[in-house]
Parts: C-alpha cells; structure tokens; sequence
C-alpha cells in the first residue's frame, strides 16, 4: 500500500495545485467574461481535463478550451512573456484595467495617426514560439473594440502570424525583403466586419460575415498547421462562428500557411495602413483604435471545458 501511494501521490499534488490556482489566480474573476472553468496544464491525465485527438469533428468549439502547454499570457503581471512591443511613431501598447471588470488587467491595443502620418500606425506584441512545419497548432484569446475609437484607415489587422527570414538558408533581418504576414485576421473599419487574408494562399480581406460588437468581449480559436506546401490548413470560430466557409468537409482553408522553413511568429494588436485607400493613395487616415486583449492560449491541442 505504501508503494502505491507513492506512485499517485505527485500527480494527486499537481491535481490540488491546479484546482487551487483556479480558485485564487488573480486571472479568475467573477465577471461576465471569466472562464472560471479553466483547467490548468498538469502532466497527468484527469477526468476533468480530457485532450482531444485531433482527427474528430468538432460539435461545439465552445466545449473546449486551447492546451497551453506553448504560451499563455493573461496580463495579471508585465509583458515579458513576449519578445518585443511595436509601437513605433509614439503609439501606445500596455498593461490596463478591463473596461468591463476593475479586477481584471488586459493589454490594450492604441493606435493612432501619429506625429508622423508616414509611418504606419502600429501597437503590436510578438511573440516566436517556434512551431514546427508540419504540425497543426491551436491558438487562442479574446478580443474586444473600444466603443468609442474611430478611424479610416483602409484596413486593420488585429492578429497575425508574421513571416521571417529563412536562416537555415543564410537570410537574416538586415538582407531579407519579403516581409509579409502569413495569415492575418483583419478589422474593416468602416463596417466592423471580420476579415481573413492568407498572403501565399493569395487570399486578402476574405469577407468573413462576422461582425463583432463594439464594447464586448469576443474569443476566437484558430486550428492552423504550418506548412509551406499545399497540405497546410487553417480553421478559426468566433463565439463559436466558423470564421471560413464551409467547403464541402470542413471549415479549413487548405494551402500553404508559411513562407519558408522558418515559420512564422504570432502577433496580436492594431497594425493600421496610413491612407485611406489602398487603389488611391492621397488622403492620409485619421482617427483612433483601440483593441483589448486578454487570455491568450498557444498550444498542441484542446481539452474539454469542465462545467460546459
């Protein structure tokens, strides 16, 4: 008996420690938009926290809940979990109250045209996890548009997944060109319609039908595997909308959603364009943006939520 109990015995601890951090966690809170539900990651299979394999078909996206075993920020300390803040031309990125609950912290997304209107408006956090080619990911957080910050730029993308340089193949930042992003949800700012562009699928500004409500927290999912060759898929609900057309099997958009063998990195926040065309260049945009994030969740695979 003593020999059994101490083979259980890490795994019970690592169980109790999780259902601790749920209940006092500064991230659980008691608002309208907390998932006080949450399973943390442990290293040993429960019945409330079952990963789901991922050749099923999904009924609910809703029912569960990205593993984070990749990433995971919800902005109860500072921001170093991320490589870098963008925020060139003074635009301002940082750590604030949720508008919604004072006993929550979210990171805030401000844009504006800046001192100088030549210069992309940009509030963008960056983060290279370094996902494999190859392998599918999930990726998670929720993401709400201030009410009242207004622009007209041509377009906003509010998340991406950046291109880098190919260094096993001897590029670097200081001599690479391409610069693109590799899968991009947009923010049309004259309609608050979703938007989705995958560049090496020549897909831009897919009109997704999805218009998220001003003031209110939204969470979207995505399911993309890497991969420069056609094999490559990416699939995303949000409020557990699909976000991409049904093609006749699924949700997924099938081609390639990498550029070369390096991958890419995430991005989360506003990256603006500066005119208020993209055919005719002339008329410099104005205005503010303001996007609230929060929970953001990297990972190989999702779990069931407990207390569906």
């Amino acid at each position: 008996m003593g020999g059994h109990r101490k083979m259980i015995t890490p795994c019970i601890l690592m169980i109790i420690f999780a259902i601790q951090n749920m209940t006092v966690h500064p991230s659980d809170r008691s608002g309208g938009f907390a998932y006080t539900d949450t399973p943390a990651v442990v290293s040993c299979d429960t019945e409330d926290s079952i990963e789901i394999e991922n050749d099923y078909s999904i009924q609910n996206i809703q029912d569960y809940i990205v593993k984070a075993d990749v990433f995971y920020d919800d902005f109860e300390g500072d921001l170093s979990k991320w490589d870098h803040l963008e925020k060139r031309n003074a635009q301002g990125g940082s750590i604030r109250q949720d508008p919604l609950d004072y006993e929550n912290n979210v990171f805030m997304a401000y844009t504006w045209r800046g001192e100088n209107p030549f210069i992309r408006p940009r509030s963008e956090l960056r983060v290279d996890n370094y996902e494999k080619l190859g392998k599918d990911y999930w990726y998670s957080w929720k993401f709400m548009i201030d009410p009242d910050k207004r622009h007209n730029s041509a377009s906003e993308i509010i998340g991406q997944w950046h291109s880098k340089p190919d260094f096993e193949a001897g590029e670097t930042w200081d001599d690479w060109v391409d610069g693109s992003f590799a899968l991009a949800l947009g923010l049309e700012p004259f309609t608050d319609e979703l938007e989705f562009s995958a560049t090496y699928m020549d897909v831009i500004d897919f009109k997704t039908g999805i218009f998220p409500e001003r003031g209110k927290w939204h969470e979207i999912v995505w399911h993309i595997k890497h991969s420069v060759e056609g094999d490559g898929y990416v699939e995303a609900w949000v409020d557990g909308q699909p976000l991409l057309p049904f093609n006749g099997e699924d949700y997924k958009m099938y081609g390639e959603t990498a550029y070369n063998n390096s991958g890419s990195y995430l991005k989360i926040g506003s990256y603006r364009y500066n005119y208020t065309s993209w055919t005719n260049p002339v008329d410099l945009a104005v205005g503010e943006s303001c996007i609230y994030y929060d929970d953001v969740r990297v990972g190989s695979g999702i779990y069931e939520r407990k207390n569906k």
